[in-house]
């Protein structure tokens, strides 16, 4: 097969994945390493301030990074074992260090339902929407149509609308 080159940049806590690619000789890059846990110079830094201030700036980057906040609580939600975290507030602090690495001003508020499905709720660090943006977020998924499912059907079905038949019973 082809052979090539690249880098696989993984946070410390990750660093027990390592073990598991058996038989893939995988060197440390010590300039890399350098470049990562070293000082940063004054250009470096003043180019990472004007990349994040850009993220900040553009709706769709920051709706990108909120959705990689979400995506990391809920992967390595999953894997707390295997990356030696015993308590979800520990995820919880990585996962707000990682907003603020993804340029993000603020650490991503979640809808109650969404901690709920992770199994987070209660633990501490959490940005919760309020009822008021949890109500502005159910709305836009129903499409503004309240709660109806839209096209006056009840319920939110995409399956033909159910219509009553002759004998009283009904049909789709």
């Amino acid at each position: 097969g082809n052979e090539g080159k690249g880098w696989l940049v993984l946070g410390q806590f990750e660093s027990m994945f390592l073990q598991e690619l058996h038989n893939i000789e995988i060197p440390v890059n010590e300039e890399l390493d350098r470049l990562f846990h070293g000082k940063m110079n004054a250009d470096v830094e003043e180019e990472v301030e004007v990349a994040l201030r850009k993220i900040q700036a553009n709706k769709s980057l920051t709706k990108s990074a909120q959705g990689a906040y979400q995506a990391f609580l809920g992967f390595y939600n999953g894997q707390m074992k295997r990356i030696k975290l015993k308590r979800k507030e520990d995820l919880v602090s990585l996962a707000n260090d990682f907003s603020a690495q993804l340029g993000l001003k603020e650490v991503p508020r979640l809808t109650k339902q969404m901690v709920g499905k992770m199994g987070l709720k209660g633990v501490n660090g959490l940005v919760l929407l309020s009822r008021e943006e949890e109500a502005e977020v159910r709305g836009r998924r129903q499409g503004g149509q309240g709660g109806q499912g839209g096209r006056g059907r009840q319920g939110g079905s995409s399956a033909s609308p159910k219509r009553t038949n002759n004998s009283g019973r009904r049909s789709r």
